[in-house]
């Protein structure tokens, strides 16, 4: 037969012998509990009760802290376009008949990968797979603005060759030229890519790809630097550009980059970012 023992007041749940009487939470006077608050929340970790509120969108300004200084390193480009222009004429001149020697003329043409948009297409998806900040519902916004402001210099600098005829050093006749403002023109026999010369996309690529990996990974800025750069030196050796195309071009890709970077794209725990406007992004 099924005893079933009777509980006695001093047995019953509000006892401190009880078992589970003494759980966080389980105060039956509520007295350790918060207004509003329930037994079932008083035992989760406040860690992980802030964890999903704790976290916004930060933009690449905010955890890059040099927004400013690009727009005006931006602006300083664009008066060394204005100020190497004079000398258009001459250095493609050099260029087109003479070569970079040895492994510096080698160097300098392989880091045209770092301006083609295959190339880029290529340093964006390692770029993907390896940082998870690229990944996953969240990280398919910081990659859209990524992707423009790499590539969005390039479109705009392709949309300013359809209204701007400009012949190439390569299928310039230097003789038939007095100025720069000469080869604003449209020769006959002379057409197609050929008249594309002003302002170069390759440049406007690396520079605005070359800016969005400086503010996604900062420890790396000067290597990318350095290859946006080399980038738009290979137009001039290859005879496809000006030395003010190439300026100009950098230019439109560094403000693009830019101000892609303004729109809230990464994930950063709240307050850390406003509290240290420098930070980098792998702080975030």
């Amino acid at each position: 037969m099924l005893v079933l023992p009777l509980m006695t007041h001093s047995d019953s749940p509000n006892d401190s012998n009880f078992p589970g009487s003494n759980l966080p939470g389980s105060d039956p006077e509520g007295s350790d509990l918060e207004d509003g608050e329930t037994a079932g929340e008083a035992i989760v970790p406040s860690g992980l009760m802030e964890l999903d509120s704790a976290t916004r969108r930060c933009s690449l300004w905010e955890v890059s802290g040099v927004s400013w200084p690009l727009l005006r390193g931006a602006l300083v480009l664009a008066m060394l376009g204005l100020a190497v222009a004079p000398f258009d004429l001459a250095v493609a001149a050099w260029f087109r008949s003479s070569r970079l020697p040895g492994d510096l003329g080698k160097a300098v043409h392989l880091s045209e990968a770092f301006a083609h948009g295959a190339g880029a297409a290529t340093i964006l998806l390692a770029a993907w797979l390896l940082d998870e900040r690229l990944q996953g519902p969240g990280g398919r916004r910081c990659l859209s603005w990524v992707v423009i402001g790499s590539y969005g210099g390039g479109l705009v600098t392709d949309l300013i060759k359809a209204m701007v005829d400009r012949v190439r050093p390569r299928a310039l006749d230097f003789s038939a030229v007095q100025s720069t403002l000469g080869t604003f023109a449209s020769p006959e026999g002379i057409g197609g890519s050929d008249l594309h010369s002003f302002p170069s996309g390759h440049s406007a690529v690396a520079a605005g790809l070359g800016c969005t990996l400086a503010l996604l990974y900062p420890r790396g800025r000067w290597l990318f630097g350095v290859l946006a750069v080399l980038a738009c030196c290979q137009r001039l050796v290859a005879s496809a550009h000006y030395p003010s195309d190439a300026v100009f071009g950098a230019t439109i890709g560094l403000v693009v980059a830019t101000l892609a970077a303004r729109r809230p794209s990464i994930p950063c725990p709240a307050g850390s970012c406003e509290s240290r406007p420098s930070a980098s992004l792998k702080d975030c």
